[in-house]
């Protein structure tokens, strides 16, 4: 049997030109796993916890590593350990040679075992896809090792490309839908402005770009609650895309008059995309722009050579329209000599977790997640607007038609309130484009 050993570091330094040695030699396709996310991680959700990151060795050679960090539980006597990148990253795992997976588990166990404190040991975010150790830790749950504990998390709906895109969107969808979409296409392309789709390589532009980003990510869930991009989370974003883009981080971008109205940030895991976070101008909402995004990204990875379009964790309606598949995500939990108080308390976290999956599960949380951005905003004793009268738009801008503007450009308008936007937008739509004087002359754009 082979025998295997751990070597725990407490600072990046220390460790990190072993793990880029074992990156470098594994070639685990998981973007999250990678040195630079999990350094970046700990530089930004760091405070207040432990490094333990676990480089494990057979005769002396470093073949994995397992990367945690911990918090101490003094009154418990305990420590919770919990993976890096944990609550910010698509799908976590351990890197090992494949095939070693059981028994690297297992030599991983027998560590915890052996601390003189009790240990409760936490896996989230382990796709039964994505994640290489899925399956020995379903094993490990399953023989009741360590009072193990599974929960289904997520749904992870993705598109697979069986041949070219043009095949994957006819037998996706009927003639009908296309049509409307095509319609809706049309419309955005070529009545509204001078309309462009791509891909950011620049890092240069993010100081321009990131901005707006925000703006429209937090314009779109104002209904709900949605910190993706709020805090730390930003910070690391940004810290991420100067990093890494172009390497396994990509940034697209849908532009009207050379202004952002939609974006998409997603990372490079082996041949499939994984989609992070995905954003548009809720003004546009009438013209399907997200669906109009998705369109021109998914065509674009699959010429790229990708195979899979993965929407990452949630079940939103949206991702189903397009979805041919689905995985999941789950979180393993073991307890390691456990007091009885640390047995109560381990308790306590299942319990508090199953419930919280269930109502997930139930729809329940979208409720919950709706009523509390109301409660954030104010909103809960006033209603809310049906529509946007077209006599509103005289007082905020001036105009009650498209043909006031001499010289119609998205530009005009972007500083205004969504509503009002929108209402704008769909005056412009519903005059015949032969009537419109639309500005298709190119931008200047500084990037500072």
């Amino acid at each position: 049997m082979v025998q295997l050993s751990f070597e725990v570091y407490d600072n990046f330094p220390a460790c990190e030109p072993t793990l880029q040695r074992l990156a470098q030699r594994l070639q685990h396709p998981n973007p999250f796993l990678q040195p630079e996310w999990l350094n970046l991680w700990w530089e930004y959700f760091g405070a207040g916890k432990s490094l333990y990151i676990m480089v494990c060795r057979h005769n002396g050679e470093a073949i994995g590593y397992a990367p945690f960090y911990r918090i101490y539980r003094s009154a418990l006597g305990l420590h919770e350990y919990y993976l890096l990148g944990d609550g910010y990253s698509s799908y976590l795992d351990l890197a090992c040679p494949q095939g070693y997976e059981d028994t690297f588990l297992s030599a991983l166990f027998l560590h915890f075992q052996n601390l003189s404190s009790g240990a409760i040991v936490q896996f989230r975010d382990i796709n039964n896809r994505f994640s290489y150790f899925y399956q020995a830790l379903e094993n490990a749950w399953k023989q009741k090792l360590n009072n193990g504990m599974c929960f289904n998390l997520y749904s992870c709906p993705l598109v697979t490309f069986a041949g070219n895109w043009d095949e994957f969107y006819k037998n996706r969808h009927g003639s009908k839908a296309r049509k409307n979409l095509r319609r809706k296409i049309e419309r955005l392309t070529q009545t509204l402005g001078s309309f462009c789709f791509r891909r950011v390589t620049d890092p240069g532009e993010l100081d321009y770009l990131l901005p707006h980003l925000e703006r429209m990510h937090g314009e779109r869930f104002t209904k709900t609650v949605n910190i993706v991009l709020k805090g730390q989370k930003l910070l690391l974003l940004r810290s991420a895309l100067s990093k890494m883009l172009n390497d396994n981080l990509y940034l697209f971008v849908s532009e009207l008059d050379n202004c952002p109205i939609s974006f998409l940030i997603g990372f490079k895991m082996g041949a499939t995309f994984i989609a992070f976070i995905m954003a548009f101008d809720p003004a546009f909402s009438l013209l399907a722009l997200g669906h109009v995004q998705l369109i021109r990204i998914m065509e674009a990875i699959n010429q790229e050579g990708y195979t899979v379009f993965d929407f990452s964790k949630g079940d939103a309606e949206y991702k189903r329209y397009w979805s041919n598949a689905e995985t999941t995500s789950h979180m393993f939990r073991f307890g390691f000599q456990l007091s009885r108080p640390g047995q109560m308390y381990y308790r306590l976290l299942n319990g508090t977790l199953e419930a919280l999956v269930y109502l997930r599960h139930q729809g329940y949380n979208r409720t919950i997640k709706h009523w509390l951005a109301r409660l954030r905003q104010g909103d809960l004793l006033r209603k809310e607007a049906s529509a946007v009268k077209i006599e509103e738009l005289k007082d905020q801008v001036g105009v009650t038609r498209p043909e006031d503007y001499p010289e119609w450009s998205y530009r005009i308008i972007r500083g205004l309130s969504p509503e009002v936007r929108s209402a704008i937008i769909k005056c412009v739509i519903k005059t015949e484009t032969s009537q419109l004087r639309v500005d298709h002359r190119p931008q200047q754009r500084t990037v500072t």
